[in-house]
C-alpha cells in the first residue's frame, strides 16, 4: 500500500474542488437565465396565472441565497440583487409587486 504525503492529498483535493467550482458556476448561470425566462413569463402572465411561475422564482432565490450565505460562494452583483430583491416571493403582496412591475415594463437585472 502507498502512502501519500500530504502535499499529494493537498493537490488532489484541489483539483476536485476546481471540478466542483466550475460545476457550481455552470449551475448559477443555468438559474440565471431560467430566473430570466421565468420573469418573461411573468411579464405575459395575469396575476392568477403567474403564481406557478413565482414559486419556481422563489426556489431559484432560495437555493442562490443558500449557495451565497451558507457556502460562502460569490454570485456576482446582479445575482446578489436578485437575491436581495426576491427574498420576500413567497408572500403574496410582494408577487403583486413585482408582477405589476414587469407587467409595467420592469425587467430584471434592473442594471441591465
Amino acid at each position: 500500500m502507498q502512502i501519500k504525503t500530504i502535499s499529494e492529498v493537498l493537490l488532489e483535493n484541489v483539483v476536485i474542488h476546481d471540478v466542483a467550482l466550475a460545476s457550481i458556476r455552470q449551475c448559477i448561470s443555468v438559474l440565471d437565465a431560467q430566473a430570466k425566462d421565468l420573469i418573461e413569463e411573468i411579464q405575459n402572465s395575469d396575476f392568477e396565472a403567474s403564481g406557478a411561475i413565482f414559486v419556481r422564482l422563489h426556489e431559484i432565490q432560495t437555493v442562490l441565497a443558500k449557495v451565497s450565505f451558507q457556502h460562502n460562494i460569490s454570485l456576482g452583483p446582479r445575482l446578489d440583487d436578485f437575491v436581495r430583491e426576491f427574498d420576500r416571493l413567497d408572500e403574496p403582496f410582494i408577487r403583486e409587486y413585482w408582477h405589476s412591475k414587469f407587467i409595467a415594463g420592469g425587467v430584471w437585472p434592473t442594471s441591465e
